[in-house]
């Protein structure tokens, strides 16, 4: 997809982690342009369905080595490697390192911040020593000590920052502002969209198979349709999907997608009975499955 005012969006499902929406139900509230799934194909890695970064908040990723397609803040889309990695930037000058995204908190002897968005589902008990700051468009909206706190109550946009260490609870209690910032590899990655997390079939133009670094190999096994997401030198990004049933392990996707000539990058979404693939008020593939998330490109 490419041209003036066009924007691709990850979208979730309205109630979150966990839940889903059928195609019908996306398309019905969205108006897309074009529409496709986009749950990931790993998902035994923690990372967040559809992306491992939505809109700049980190999901689940923090030190997770990371082979994917984004889309930069501006909408150009990237392909990057490496272990990504999150800080915390105050507003006093001083930088923390997150050690946890959406998990259970570091340990009381951690410098390191733990870092929450609504998508985590449960709760967290704050001693009266330690702090919990919920940070909005770069500014301290709310501390909290010595009380109980739920992220699935954050607005959309916020974060918070939990630190349990007393030294960088009390950095973070003197600051009135930060400012999270995430890396892959060298690359600064603040403020993009991540939309999938592997398998790799095309890389450099090349057939590439990496199904082996992925905890849950015996997907790539199964028969059935599959989607996916690629970029070519020009920095268009792609929506592709086969309807025909492959197996991801033998190569013969690879194989296909780089002998078309058209891709520098390509990545494996989530295919089966989740394969959707919408486009100019119709369907070219309507999934019978519901959804976690879409890939979406709004009307203009």
């Amino acid at each position: 997809m490419a041209g003036k005012g066009i924007r691709v969006l990850s979208c979730q499902s309205v109630g979150g982690l966990g839940t889903g929406r059928y195609p019908s139900a996306y398309v019905d509230s969205l108006k897309p342009l074009v529409l496709m799934n986009a749950t990931p194909f790993n998902m035994t890695s923690y990372i967040m369905s559809g992306s491992v970064q939505n809109q700049g908040t980190p999901v689940y990723y923090s030190g997770t080595y990371i082979s994917t397609i984004g889309i930069d803040a501006d909408n150009t889309p990237f392909y990057v490697e490496g272990t990504a990695r999150a800080v915390v930037r105050l507003d006093t000058g001083k930088e923390l390192p997150v050690v946890r995204v959406n998990q259970s908190p570091a340990e009381p002897s951690s410098q390191s911040l733990s870092v929450y968005s609504n998508y985590f589902t449960g709760g967290l008990s704050v001693s009266a020593t330690e702090v919990l700051a919920v940070l909005w468009e770069g500014r301290v909206v709310r501390l909290v000590s010595g009380g109980y706190f739920t992220p699935r109550t954050l607005a959309a946009g916020q974060i918070a920052l939990y630190a349990r260490n007393p030294v960088v609870a009390a950095a973070l209690r003197a600051s009135a502002g930060a400012e999270l910032r995430s890396y892959v590899g060298t690359r600064d990655c603040t403020g993009s969209t991540f939309v999938q997390c592997g398998p790799v079939v095309v890389r450099g133009g090349k057939p590439y198979i990496d199904y082996r670094t992925y905890k849950d190999i015996g997907r790539t096994s199964k028969l059935g349709s599959r989607a996916f997401v690629g970029i070519d030198d020009q920095k268009h990004l792609y929506f592709i999907v086969t309807p025909a049933y492959v197996r991801l392990q033998f190569g013969d996707v690879s194989l296909a997608l780089s002998r078309l000539g058209l891709f520098t990058n390509v990545v494996t979404l989530d295919g089966g009975s989740s394969t959707t693939l919408y486009f100019k008020g119709q369907y070219i593939i309507k999934g019978t499955r519901a959804l976690t998330n879409v890939l979406c490109v709004p009307s203009m």
